[in-house]
């Protein structure tokens, strides 16, 4: 961790409009509005309640429904006017009759319709006046990073506020964004005199933490392969069972066929799409090209009688070009000397991921390792961004990650490695709902490492050449100055990683170059603390 200055208590941060806080009802938000009142700024506390539909005037809604988000900000407007401010404190709360994965989905999506839905008036305020937007997390008061544990699994998904933040102050470069974290045993009026500070401190950075009066932010340590540890701290073999979500595609598949190479390890793949035919049968067989291959699709949805729409020729195409390379890969996978079981099944699913581990474990008595890749991607501004698409980014990672950490058999297994992404430790435009669910995965992993003898670590990934999620933007990512990482390097350095990292090392930068690394101009792993 990183000490910060304290600032002093001067003049804070004015809003051009109301302030509008989401009620912790511990006493945070009431205390707060107290305080932002001597002010003379008009701050509305509204409150999270699961309801068929919004009570005009009541200023209670569901804040995961979006049309009751949009319905409680009208009412708002028509009483205070144009909202210059958000302070989140729905973290604060203490909901209890919800699963982690529900509870992070409550704390993360509500600050997302909330900012979505007020986005327009906040950019227009800050043109000629000030506004802000401050999310509340307890992870401790050192963003996670300090040796006390979470006072429960489910303060991981506190790691979502910080992801998304980060990426909305990318997004709205001229609105003061700051995620805020704090200790449990934080009283309301301390707390709010630490919003305070931060309010008369609007250079500072997008993450800050207090705790026992002092302020932290988190920054990287640059290290290499002379860091790690010269020798093995587990043992892996023929006979290890090792995990791996992801399918057969991408990083995943890439690291699977390595970890076949160096051990012939058994490995369990989950995959969303379901186990391709041995061969490829049609018309298409032996056809590479895009234009041929969407030539012959159509012609065989035509000779069946159907119609060859354009949205339908590239279903097809896309199933077609996923079914060839999961072939290839589990082959490839396979003629390592790996034994390879395959699953197909949505690994947010509880019950099904538990049937699966169930069924390893009875039928091999173990899961050695978990390499748990599994995620989607679907880049847009937080302006852009439909609910849908946040939900479906969000809980790919985020309920797999709460599932895996409920059914694995942590005194059987070795290690378990989360990944998460560059966007989650640095923010990145359009990709707010992908760095929300990293950083809650990167807290699962801290929390863990601490609670389980296994080693468990999250693997904050930059962009890999060809491969991967954001191979489509390779070029424009090596414009912007960032060098991907290889296959081979890539791969190498993961088993490293597993084999020769340290327990504690619970968060680790792997980067080809960025913006903001340290060293940005080779391949480097990074640890954060």
């Amino acid at each position: 961790m990183k000490s910060l200055p304290v600032p002093k208590t001067g003049t804070p941060y004015i809003p051009g409009g109301a302030v509008l806080l989401t009620d912790d009802e511990t006493g945070v938000a009431e205390t707060c509005a107290d305080r932002l009142a001597e002010f003379e700024i008009d701050v509305v506390v509204v409150k999270h309640r699961r309801s068929s539909e919004y009570i005009a005037g009541s200023f209670e809604a569901d804040l995961c429904d979006p049309e009751q988000v949009e319905a409680l900000l009208a009412d708002v407007r028509s009483h205070f006017g144009r909202i210059g401010g958000i302070i989140h404190l729905l973290p604060f709360s203490k909901v209890t009759d919800i699963s982690p994965a529900a509870r992070a989905e409550l704390e993360v999506k509500s600050l997302y319709l909330l900012t979505k839905a007020t986005g327009e008036e906040m950019n227009e305020i800050v043109k000629a006046e000030k506004g802000f937007v401050f999310g509340a997390t307890v992870l401790g008061g050192q963003l996670g990073f300090g040796d006390h544990r979470l006072d429960s699994l489910a303060r991981a998904g506190d790691g979502g506020i910080s992801g998304y933040l980060k990426c909305l102050g990318m997004e709205w470069p001229d609105v003061l964004v700051r995620s805020i974290d704090f200790s449990p045993d934080t009283d309301s009026k301390e707390i709010v005199a630490c919003f305070e500070r931060e309010l008369s401190d609007p250079s500072g950075p997008f993450e800050t933490g207090w705790r026992d009066g002092q302020r932290y932010t988190w920054e990287p340590i640059s290290s290499g392969s002379g860091d790690l540890l010269s020798e093995p701290t587990l043992e892996i073999d023929s006979d290890s069972v090792i995990m791996i979500t992801g399918g057969a595609r991408g990083i995943t598949a890439a690291i699977a066929s390595a970890w076949g190479r160096k051990f012939q390890s058994r490995l369990i793949l989950l995959g969303r799409s379901p186990l391709p035919h041995d061969r490829e049968n049609g018309s298409t067989s032996g056809i590479t090209g895009k234009a041929e291959l969407k030539k012959a699709i159509m012609a065989e949805i035509t000779t069946a009688g159907g119609k060859a729409t354009p949205a339908e020729v590239e279903r097809r195409y896309r199933k077609l070009m996923t079914e060839r390379e999961m072939r290839e890969n589990i082959a490839a996978i396979r003629a390592t000397g790996a034994k390879v079981d395959y699953y197909s099944i949505d690994v947010r699913n509880h019950e099904q991921l538990s049937a699966v581990c169930d069924e390893i474990y009875t039928k091999y008595g173990k899961i050695d390792g978990l390499i748990h890749g599994a995620g989607i991607i679907d880049d847009k501004l937080v302006k852009d961004k439909t609910p849908e698409s946040f939900n479906r980014v969000f809980s790919t990672k985020v309920d797999s990650s709460f599932a895996f950490a409920e059914i694995l058999k942590p005194e059987s297994l070795k290690f378990a490695a989360f990944f998460a992404s560059i966007a989650s430790r640095y923010g990145n435009q359009g990709q707010s709902d992908y760095a929300a669910a990293n950083e809650v995965l990167c807290k699962l992993a801290t929390d863990l490492d601490k609670q389980w003898d296994a080693r468990v670590f999250a693997v904050a990934w930059g962009p890999w050449s060809e491969i991967g999620m954001v191979a489509d933007l390779e070029k424009h990512l090596t414009a912007r100055g960032i060098s991907l990482i290889d296959r081979e390097t890539g791969c190498r350095m993961f088993i490293d990683e597993v084999l020769y990292g340290k327990k504690g090392d619970s968060e680790v930068i792997i980067a080809g170059g960025a913006e903001n690394l340290i060293t940005p101009s080779t391949n480097q792993s990074v640890t954060v603390s």
